[in-house]
């Protein structure tokens, strides 16, 4: 998908949405549990696609609840970032979350090892071992944005 969707890349609030969707290391996916409740999580994400793409993908494990609050209501999820602690840089991107089978693992992914390779050494080892723990792909298509 294109960055139809996406705040004009002339503007300063498109920008700073493309350098995020590129750079950030950490999301907050939000889904919605069977009882209704909000359930947000901060989680990993690598942009699928260059600049102007409003795709990306989110590794989980098999037996992460948000797998199947999507399944059940896979439109019902939002995503943001963290702010710049002074309540500005807010940016809230809504989207549709669906399992991708034919995705490649996380460690045969090139865009993911480049962004998260070391940072995984450091903290959980050996990223093909880590890969079949997170062998699960969402892959999430942004809807809407806001923010200021």
């Amino acid at each position: 998908m294109t960055a139809d969707v996406l705040p004009d890349a002339a503007t300063p609030f498109g920008q700073r949405v493309r350098k995020r969707l590129g750079d950030d290391t950490v999301i907050w996916i939000v889904t919605v549990g069977a009882d209704g409740r909000p359930q947000p999580n901060p989680v990993g994400f690598c942009r699928d696609g260059g600049p102007d793409s409003a795709e990306f993908v989110i590794y989980n494990r098999p037996d992460a609840h948000r797998l199947k609050h999507l399944r059940d209501r896979p439109d019902q999820v939002s995503f943001h970032f963290d702010s710049d602690g002074h309540g500005q840089d807010i940016v809230v991107l809504h989207g549709r979350a669906v399992v991708d089978q034919s995705h490649p693992a996380m460690h045969e992914w090139p865009p993911y090892v480049e962004k998260y390779g070391p940072a995984v050494a450091r903290f959980a080892g050996d990223i093909t071992e880590f890969s079949r723990t997170y062998s699960v792909a969402l892959r999430v298509t942004i809807t809407g944005v806001r923010g200021i």
